[in-house]
């Protein structure tokens, strides 16, 4: 039997505010003239395609498969800037992402001189908000609230694992459910700042239901609030430094954060960096000598992060410890 066999139980004006066709009559005609196609087939089609529709607030859970992946899966980038600044990106608000995220923080920091991290959450999505709670009790140094997500809550922990720098918590229009209720979260407990653009507004408390056969159908029923009790509703998680820049360009620069565009006519010529003994140099052998400078060898200056969203974390990151040097 199909699962959308049953069409009376779709509600008769479910597709009247979107225009969009009655979903019975298409269903019908297509399992009526589509040559070739099984009832296991279109059975198939029709879920995938009405989960991926209503997607985050319905997500299927196999039995049997793994809900987690792989820490390749969780964090998809670590890079250090300035020496000082840890980026790490995540891919994904799953089981494990508290353990992986402290693993990288404390891999990078044994050999460097760790001020701030910048958590970016831009793309990030997820339905675990158990795990959100879990990797936001990492940043938060007192015991208090965190997340309550309906069928469950949580609060911070003074365990000895928090990760005790400035935070700066990157987030865009696709960052998504659990990320988004990691970022307000944070936020919340005074533990970072939020950067970039207003989250999607798709942060739900979520319920398990059995299927019949094999699997569980994970469900939005209701709010996510984080530890102030204020409600993550679909507004979204509005930033505290907003940073205005094209989806597309977003993209781009989020694959390539040191991305420049060429121009025509620009002749790709690369900065050299003089020491101070070349400067007393030049002065004493007067601009004449031109040609001779340009035959030295020259030093690249390190390449510069244009990444608008990012630039501004890690420059928010380096005033911050600059500050807290003079405190101490």
């Amino acid at each position: 039997m199909l699962l959308f066999s049953n069409a009376a139980a779709l509600p008769a004006d479910a597709q009247a505010d979107s225009g969009a066709p009655d979903f019975r009559d298409v269903f019908e005609l297509v399992r009526t003239n589509v040559s070739g196609l099984s009832e296991a087939e279109l059975n198939a089609a029709a879920v995938r395609g009405f989960l991926e529709a209503l997607g985050p607030k319905v997500e299927l859970i196999s039995d049997g498969t793994a809900a987690t992946g792989g820490d390749n899966r969780l964090i998809s980038r670590v890079e250090l800037f300035d020496q000082t600044v840890l980026c790490l990106r995540v891919a994904r608000v799953q089981e494990g992402l508290a353990d992986a995220l402290l693993r990288e923080f404390q891999g990078v920091s044994a050999s460097n001189k760790v001020s701030g991290l910048a958590l970016d959450l831009r793309f990030a999505g997820g339905t675990d908000y158990a795990a959100a709670a879990a990797a936001a009790d990492l940043f938060v140094t007192r015991k208090q609230p965190l997340l309550d997500w309906g069928n469950g809550r949580a609060e911070a922990k003074e365990d000895g694992n928090e990760i005790g720098i400035p935070v700066a918590i990157l987030v865009n229009r696709e960052t998504t459910g659990a990320a988004e209720a990691l970022a307000g979260a944070l936020r919340s407990a005074g533990a970072g700042l939020v950067l970039g653009s207003r989250t999607a507004g798709e942060a739900h408390a979520m319920r398990e239901f059995p299927l019949g056969g094999s699997g569980r159908l994970r469900i939005a029923t209701g709010p996510v609030k984080v530890g102030d009790g204020a409600t993550l509703t679909g507004e979204g998680v509005r930033p505290d430094i907003e940073v205005e820049i094209d989806p597309d360009a977003e993209r781009v620069y989020y694959a390539d954060a040191y991305y420049t565009a060429t121009r025509e006519g620009t002749n790709g010529t690369r900065r050299v960096r003089f020491s101070e003994a070349d400067l007393v140099r030049e002065h004493r052998q007067g601009l004449g000598r031109a040609v001779e400078s340009e035959q030295r060898p020259q030093e690249s200056l390190p390449p510069l992060v244009t990444d608008p969203t990012l630039a501004r974390a890690i420059d928010l990151l380096k005033g911050l410890a600059v500050v807290r040097q003079s405190r101490f």
